[in-house]
């Protein structure tokens, strides 16, 4: 979780949610990596697009959740790329996407 907080929050996330989910964007950080706070009130499978380009991500990224150890593969799409995520009802996954 620090090294979240050390990246800092950034107000806009340059990434959108289906379904009611909530994301807030932090750093980069000291390494370069860009972090994701995902939140759902429910529990659901969401999607998120994100903009690669302004996120200053590759292609090839790898998105990692802090909290689980889970690792989830970004897939191309028109505006960047997508990850398909499981949420749990009112748990937080802290992405670091590098």
């Amino acid at each position: 979780m620090r090294q979240v907080t050390e990246a800092g929050w950034q107000p806009v996330t340059y990434a959108e949610a289906s379904g009611g989910v909530m994301i807030e964007r932090w750093g980069p950080g000291g390494d370069g990596a860009i972090y994701l706070t995902v939140f759902s009130e429910r529990a659901n499978r969401a999607t998120l697009t994100l903009d690669t380009a302004a996120l200053g991500l590759g292609t090839g990224f790898v998105a990692r959740d802090l909290l689980s150890g889970e690792q989830f593969s970004a897939r191309p799409a028109t505006d960047g790329a997508t990850l398909s995520l499981r949420l749990n009802a009112k748990r937080v996954r802290m992405l670091k996407l590098r």
